[in-house]
């Protein structure tokens, strides 16, 4: 984190091209307060529906978002549809990444700890039901390498609890369903799927300070990781189920506002050891004995998300 993209400038894009690779300050990134070359930070925050997807977890498929702002970059495979016998690309379908809207990520608290809020809205052409649940998973996708650990046993990687997936039968076992796996892009300013990183060949033409290398991010490779599951970063997932009220918001199922906060990873051995007091649904990063979990607070004390 402590090398910058200069075309950020302080704040300011100054409208040349810049081919550092550097995330942090980049045009769609912005500018962290984090200055070590090891803070483990949040680049982006996906919304996904969980709809069909490859047992590789290269490529979901997600069938009418209700939430997010779509990517205004290419960062996923293309789709194809059967006009009278010709394939034809459907339109925008390399573009079918959501995230949270309004994301800041260059904030700061009263006791000068930094952090980044997000917002979640309605997808094109959806409106708000009043009473009807909706069911959707904000990814936070970090600057670090997933393990092979990581892509065979953590939650947050793979639906080891077949939540939304059902287990893979392959050679007489069963295997968990791998979630979305992401990447970074050749440039390493934006985030894309692993499927849109092996179909351009990503991995083959990025060297030194890029996605293999770039120590810059505490991105590491791990020499042990299938040749597969190269260049997939880690992810942690916090499930939502939230209803619309009469006012037209949104609530989760403890009636709390949702607020993202990545302040600087918060470490503990225990959930319950957390010292921390944070206000009523404040989503955090929690490093614990080495494992990074997602935890929400009710205002008095932290649980799990």
């Amino acid at each position: 984190m402590d090398y910058t993209n200069s075309a950020y400038n302080n704040g300011l894009y100054t409208g040349a091209k810049d081919s550092s690779g550097y995330a942090n300050g980049s045009v769609n990134f912005c500018k962290y307060r984090e200055t070590s070359s090891t803070d483990v930070v949040v680049l982006e925050y996906f919304i996904e529906h969980h709809g069909k997807i490859d047992v590789s977890g290269w490529n979901e498929i997600q069938e009418s978002p209700c939430f997010g702002e779509q990517i205004d970059y290419s960062g996923t495979s293309k789709l194809q549809k059967n006009t009278v016998g010709v394939l034809e690309d459907v339109a925008d379908s390399d573009k079918r990444l959501y995230r949270l809207t309004n994301i800041r990520r260059d904030q700061c608290d009263s006791n000068g700890k930094p952090y980044s809020t997000g917002e979640i809205k309605f997808n094109s052409g959806k409106t708000a039901e009043l009473g009807k649940k909706y069911c959707f998973t904000v990814a936070a996708v970090t600057n670090l390498l997933a393990t092979e650990n990581d892509l065979s046993y953590n939650t947050h990687m793979v639906d080891y609890n077949q939540t939304h997936y059902k287990k893979i039968y392959v050679n007489n076992d069963n295997y968990p369903q791998p979630f979305q796996k992401y990447c970074y892009d050749a440039s390493n300013e934006r985030v894309i799927t692993k499927a849109h990183w092996e179909e351009y060949d990503i991995h083959s033409d990025v060297t030194g300070i890029n996605v293999k290398t770039n120590n810059n991010w505490a991105y590491v490779e791990d020499s042990y990781v299938n040749e597969q599951n190269k260049g997939v970063l880690l992810v942690c997932r916090t499930e939502f189920e939230v209803c619309v009220d009469k006012d037209g918001s949104l609530r989760d199922q403890f009636g709390y506002n949702l607020n993202f906060d990545s302040a600087k990873v918060m470490t503990a051995n225990s959930v319950d050891d957390i010292q921390e007091v944070a206000p009523a649904g404040t989503v955090r990063l929690l490093n614990m004995k080495g494992e990074f979990k997602l935890v929400v607070s009710n205002g008095s004390s932290w649980q799990l998300a």
